[in-house]
């Protein structure tokens, strides 16, 4: 997932249980790897941005959780609470 100013992008990995976050470079085409935070869940599948892109939302499906985290202005991820409950957290789409 890429930022709506295209200056970061995200990934989640199943297998830690994390997201990373790259800064976009030359024009899109490399990746630099910043940094990497807990999920907050087992089993990241899906990312989603809210409308403004302040936070970033990660569906985690093995735990049944969707982990909110707010943004900051480098891109940086903090945990935005606890995790909310999800019964089938395979996709989320936040709403405008």
């Amino acid at each position: 997932m890429v930022t709506g100013g295209g200056s970061y992008a995200y990934l989640a990995d199943r297998g830690p249980d994390s997201l990373t976050r790259y800064a976009v470079e030359d024009g899109g085409a490399a990746l630099r790897l910043l940094d990497t935070v807990p999920a907050g869940g087992d089993r990241p599948r899906r990312l989603a941005l809210s409308p403004d892109s302040s936070l970033l939302f990660a569906a985690n499906q093995h735990s049944c959780t969707v982990t909110a985290f707010r943004i900051g202005s480098d891109g940086s991820l903090t945990p935005a609470g606890d995790p909310l409950p999800a019964p089938v957290a395979v996709c989320v789409l936040p709403l405008p």
